[in-house]
Protein backbone atom coordinates (compact mmCIF):
# COMPACT_ATOMS: atom_id res chain seq x y z
CA UNK A 1 0.00 0.00 0.00
CA UNK A 2 2.90 2.10 0.63
CA UNK A 3 4.03 1.99 -3.04
CA UNK A 4 0.23 3.03 -4.33
CA UNK A 5 0.83 6.51 -4.13
CA UNK A 6 3.61 7.17 -5.97
CA UNK A 7 2.62 4.54 -8.40
CA UNK A 8 -0.37 6.57 -8.83
CA UNK A 9 1.79 9.86 -9.14
CA UNK A 10 4.11 8.51 -12.04
CA UNK A 11 1.41 6.86 -13.98
CA UNK A 12 0.89 9.85 -16.73
CA UNK A 13 4.56 9.98 -16.77
CA UNK A 14 5.38 6.53 -16.81
CA UNK A 15 2.51 5.20 -19.12
CA UNK A 16 4.53 5.96 -21.81
CA UNK A 17 2.34 3.52 -24.09
CA UNK A 18 0.21 6.32 -25.50
CA UNK A 19 3.09 8.64 -26.35
CA UNK A 20 4.72 9.78 -29.01
CA UNK A 21 8.80 8.59 -30.07
CA UNK A 22 9.21 12.27 -29.06
CA UNK A 23 7.53 12.89 -25.66
CA UNK A 24 9.29 9.76 -25.03
CA UNK A 25 12.38 11.20 -25.19
CA UNK A 26 11.36 13.42 -22.22
CA UNK A 27 10.70 10.44 -19.81
CA UNK A 28 14.16 9.23 -21.30
CA UNK A 29 15.64 12.51 -20.29
CA UNK A 30 14.02 12.32 -17.01
CA UNK A 31 15.70 8.91 -16.25
CA UNK A 32 19.04 9.98 -17.95
CA UNK A 33 19.02 12.93 -14.99
CA UNK A 34 18.75 10.33 -12.18
CA UNK A 35 21.76 8.98 -12.98
CA UNK A 36 23.58 12.07 -13.18
CA UNK A 37 22.02 12.76 -10.01
CA UNK A 38 19.38 15.60 -11.10
CA UNK A 39 15.95 15.62 -9.58
CA UNK A 40 13.36 16.20 -12.34
CA UNK A 41 9.75 16.90 -11.05
CA UNK A 42 7.34 14.87 -12.37
CA UNK A 43 4.95 18.26 -13.39
CA UNK A 44 8.11 19.47 -15.10
CA UNK A 45 8.15 16.16 -17.82
CA UNK A 46 4.17 16.19 -18.52
CA UNK A 47 4.86 19.54 -19.30
CA UNK A 48 7.78 18.51 -21.55
CA UNK A 49 5.41 15.47 -22.91
CA UNK A 50 2.58 18.07 -23.69
CA UNK A 51 4.90 20.09 -25.46
CA UNK A 52 5.58 17.72 -28.09
CA UNK A 53 2.63 16.55 -28.91
CA UNK A 54 1.84 19.08 -31.46
CA UNK A 55 2.97 19.24 -35.57
CA UNK A 56 6.81 20.38 -34.46
CA UNK A 57 6.95 17.07 -32.86
CA UNK A 58 5.00 14.85 -35.97
CA UNK A 59 7.83 16.16 -38.29
CA UNK A 60 10.67 14.97 -35.46
CA UNK A 61 9.43 11.86 -35.17
CA UNK A 62 11.48 10.18 -36.83
CA UNK A 63 14.45 11.65 -35.30
CA UNK A 64 12.89 11.11 -32.47
CA UNK A 65 12.89 7.31 -32.95
CA UNK A 66 16.61 6.73 -34.22
CA UNK A 67 18.14 9.14 -31.61
CA UNK A 68 15.58 8.57 -28.64
CA UNK A 69 17.11 5.34 -26.80
CA UNK A 70 18.95 5.86 -23.89
CA UNK A 71 22.38 5.30 -25.48
CA UNK A 72 22.27 7.55 -28.17
CA UNK A 73 21.23 10.01 -25.34
CA UNK A 74 23.87 9.20 -22.91
CA UNK A 75 26.20 9.07 -25.92
CA UNK A 76 25.62 12.84 -27.37
CA UNK A 77 24.73 14.74 -23.57
CA UNK A 78 26.66 15.26 -20.68
CA UNK A 79 25.21 15.45 -17.29
CA UNK A 80 25.37 19.38 -17.26
CA UNK A 81 23.71 19.38 -20.45
CA UNK A 82 20.86 17.39 -18.94
CA UNK A 83 20.68 19.85 -16.10
CA UNK A 84 21.03 23.11 -18.64
CA UNK A 85 17.87 21.16 -20.67
CA UNK A 86 15.74 20.81 -17.88
CA UNK A 87 16.89 24.49 -16.51
CA UNK A 88 15.55 25.66 -19.56
CA UNK A 89 12.88 23.85 -20.21
CA UNK A 90 11.70 24.75 -16.55
CA UNK A 91 12.67 27.60 -15.36
CA UNK A 92 10.70 28.30 -12.45
CA UNK A 93 10.85 24.60 -11.69
CA UNK A 94 13.44 23.60 -9.24
CA UNK A 95 15.88 21.12 -10.41
CA UNK A 96 18.79 20.07 -8.86
CA UNK A 97 21.76 18.48 -8.86
CA UNK A 98 23.72 16.52 -5.86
Amino acid sequence: MKYLLPILLLMPVLGTGCNNSCQQICVTMKKFAKECGIEVDNSEVGECVKRQAGKESRDNRAACREFGDMASIEEEWSCDDVQEYWAAAAPEAEVSGE
